[in-house]
């Protein structure tokens, strides 16, 4: 992983000096390709299914109801599937690729279980979150031991390079959260910390899945870069994205819990962008005294930040990070699974929930 600090926007999608600038055709062959209207149904995501079905299994008695609701948390399985259209690209996926889906999902729901208990959410895809229906005590050694299972899992895959970088990634996602976190409150807040801090909370975990996935595919170490580079702005994209949602999205079409990053004091780049703008007063005043409804504090920003042009900017740039994932692809060999990729790419950001 390239680990200096990102600058800015721009700086993140060209600062890389082993990105090429791949042929023009290439490019347009991507970028020209229609986006499908749903995520590709892969046939060996029910070998995925399988791996997580028989680590959730293995929960004690005493705290088998938990582990019940977890599984309600599923989601689109964006992450498994970056794996196995990773592993499909470069043209050799394995059974290993299903048990490396199951690690990355788990990891993703153990964090997504300490996320609601920072943010105190309550609902969670249409139901409750654990912390909602226990408590965080409880909540957090779930995601603990869901963690420890994954890992448990990723050791069965008998590649210590893949175990080393799986480690480094889970260090990586926790100095991104403990670094937003230790922002909160600072509305002078840079933009470039913020993408520094999105880089590893989000972004980390989506370009290990497709990293990963084309190491234990055997996959040329080009082919290895660029699909990491995919995955990176892919990740950081998909994150702007739920950023926008938190404010702009509908709870109903959601189904989880919004408007948690003004409770918790946290800037996102619609508000960075906002606040260096002229009469950002209104704004500013808002989010120092936000109302006890984070509801009415959303009501009260929204048209601020339309004014300001902060969603439009905000949607540019994730739009710009997807054009530039889109771009590390042609350097894979032009199949359906690279288009399916691609299509990936576009539904991160193409979202309401």
């Amino acid at each position: 992983m390239n680990r200096e600090q990102v600058m800015s926007p721009v700086t993140l999608l060209d600062s890389n000096p082993h990105i090429a600038h791949p042929p023009k055709g290439a490019v347009d062959e991507i970028l020209h390709q229609s986006v499908a209207s749903e995520l590709p149904q892969i046939p060996e995501l029910a070998d995925v299914e399988q791996h997580i079905d028989s680590v959730l299994n293995r929960s004690h008695s005493r705290f088998a109801s938990m582990v019940d609701q977890v599984r309600h948390f599923r989601g689109k399985r964006f992450r498994p599937l970056m794996v196995l259209l990773s592993a499909k690209a470069v043209g050799n996926l394995t059974p290993k690729h299903a048990a490396l889906g199951a690690v990355m999902e788990l990891i993703h729901t153990a964090t997504l279980i300490h996320d609601d208990v920072l943010d105190e959410a309550m609902i969670r895809r249409f139901a409750p979150t654990v912390n909602a229906v226990n408590d965080n005590y409880t909540s957090i050694l779930l995601g603990d031991w869901i963690f420890s299972q994954a890992f448990s899992l990723a050791s069965t895959l008998q590649n210590l390079r893949v175990n080393h970088l799986l480690s480094e990634s889970a260090c990586r996602i926790c100095e991104g959260e403990l670094n937003q976190g230790m922002e909160r409150g600072n509305f002078a807040l840079e933009e470039s910390t913020y993408f520094d801090n999105i880089n590893g909370k989000t972004a980390e975990l989506i370009a290990a899945c497709c990293k990963v996935s084309a190491i234990i595919a055997n996959a040329p170490e080009d082919q290895v870069r660029h699909l990491e580079n995919f995955g990176r702005k892919v990740g950081m994209a998909f994150q702007i994205a739920d950023d926008l949602l938190d404010l702009w999205g509908d709870e109903d079409r959601t189904g989880k819990s919004l408007g948690t990053d003004l409770k918790q004091g946290k800037l996102t780049l619609p508000l960075i962008h906002a606040l260096r703008q002229p009469n950002s007063d209104r704004i500013l005043a808002i989010l120092r005294t936000p109302p006890e409804d984070s509801q009415r504090a959303r009501a009260a920003l929204i048209p601020l930040l339309e004014e300001a042009g902060s969603l439009d900017y905000a949607k540019q740039i994730a739009r710009e990070l997807v054009h530039q994932a889109r771009l590390e692809l042609s350097h894979l060999p032009a199949t359906v699974w690279r288009n399916q990729l691609a299509t990936m790419a576009e539904k991160a950001i193409a979202r309401s929930a």
